[in-house]
């Protein structure tokens, strides 16, 4: 039996692959399921959040300073980084309210589970 290094996002899919795409759904959907999968699986949240960084970074460019252009919100919406600040203190503010003790309750369409968070 294989042991997965980062704990899967869900319980649904047996590949890695699809669990993997399923985690970066959950990242660019919404500040709900951000925090979901951040709840239940910080390893694998901070995997998507690089990852996701990375993508917008090779699709939309480097400042000359090397600072990033832009980055995704909690909402999940691409939004242009403000002259003079530092993705370090994105990153803080994107962190630090979500870091408040919160009960997330989802629900997919279609679908009558209730996946939880604390």
């Amino acid at each position: 039996m294989k042991i997965a290094l980062v704990k899967p996002s869900t319980g649904y899919f047996g590949n890695p692959k699809d669990e993997f795409a399923e985690a970066v759904m959950l990242y660019k959907m919404s500040e709900k399921t951000q925090l979901l999968l951040r709840d239940k699986n910080p390893k694998l949240y901070s995997i998507v959040q690089k990852f996701d960084q990375d993508e917008l970074n090779l699709t939309y460019g480097l400042e000359p300073d090397g600072q990033p252009k832009v980055y995704r919100d909690r909402k999940g919406l691409v939004r242009k980084v403000e002259p003079g600040v530092l993705m370090d203190t994105i990153d803080e503010q994107r962190i630090g309210e979500a870091d408040k003790p919160k009960t997330i309750e989802l629900q997919m369409p279609g679908d009558n589970r209730v996946l939880s968070a604390a």
